[in-house]
């Protein structure tokens, strides 16, 4: 494991990693939480995952990088940022749960372009199921973009990677709750 997962792979167990009783996103229970903007919202760890993220996606020429709001919000600008800083002009986007109520209305905000080929990122998977609707809202209002690969910080091996390979996408996480040494529970 690189320095660089090493580093965030500290920081996620130490900022992220939560143990009790809780509910998820969609309907089940689990005694740890994993909330990555912990994580993906401190300096050291936005750019930590800022700068896995571009080492893995710069050989598929991404142009826009995003996902569902919130979680996917910091990873996307950092990545952004930092990929400003480097020359490689990656756009940040997200997709809204609610479409805007007023102005222009809009379910997707920011740099995404309608031939883009993007990144679809989130902070933790659980069953896919979120990063599946923000996939659908680009497709519908932008049906040219590609979605070269989804990406999260961390999967929670509860079948998001089988639905989102189902579904047709290349998906690849930084770390799953394996690396984090607590094992699928």
């Amino acid at each position: 494991m690189s320095d660089y997962r090493n580093q965030l792979l500290t920081i996620i167990k130490e900022k992220s990693l939560k143990f009790g009783e809780f509910e998820l996103a969609y309907g089940g229970k689990s005694n740890y939480y994993i909330d990555g903007k912990m994580t993906t919202t401190t300096p050291q760890g936005a750019y930590l995952v800022a700068r896995i993220i571009l080492d893995s996606i710069l050989p598929d020429e991404i142009e826009a990088i995003g996902g569902l709001e919130v979680g996917a919000i910091p990873i996307g600008m950092a990545v952004a940022t930092l990929s400003g800083v480097e020359k490689k002009n990656i756009s940040a986007f997200f997709v809204r749960k609610e479409p805007k109520s007023r102005g222009t209305k809009k379910w997707i905000e920011g740099a995404l372009g309608p031939r883009d080929r993007i990144i679809v990122v989130d902070d933790v998977i659980t069953t896919g199921t979120s990063v599946l609707k923000a996939i659908q809202k680009i497709l519908e209002e932008f049906p040219e973009c590609k979605i070269v690969k989804v990406m999260s910080l961390v999967d929670r091996l509860i079948g998001g990677a089988e639905n989102i390979k189902k579904a047709g996408y290349r998906y690849e996480p930084i770390f799953t709750i394996r690396d984090l040494g607590i094992g699928d529970m």
